[in-house]
């Protein structure tokens, strides 16, 4: 009699982020593109390294805070106008 080896693994059915497709993912994996979008992604990554999880505010000069709240308050009064 014959054995078979056989590999089992389990997969999840993903939409790809970029085009839309349906596609299957390893269970566990964290691919959100599929085999065709992935490289081009790859591609257009920003940076080096991965992006910081936290935001970082840009720092304002203090001396342009008058300007910019009353640039805030001028448009905050006039409400569907603006």
């Amino acid at each position: 009699m014959q054995t078979h080896d056989v590999e089992i693994f389990e997969v999840e059915l993903k939409y790809c982020e970029r085009c839309g497709g349906l596609w299957f993912r390893e269970k566990g994996k964290t691919g959100v593109y599929c085999g065709s979008c992935d490289p081009k992604m790859a591609e257009v990554a920003l940076g080096d390294g991965p992006r910081p999880t936290t935001g970082v505010l840009p720092t304002i000069n203090e001396e342009k805070y008058p300007a910019l709240l009353e640039a805030i308050v001028a448009l905050c009064c006039k409400g569907e106008e603006a």
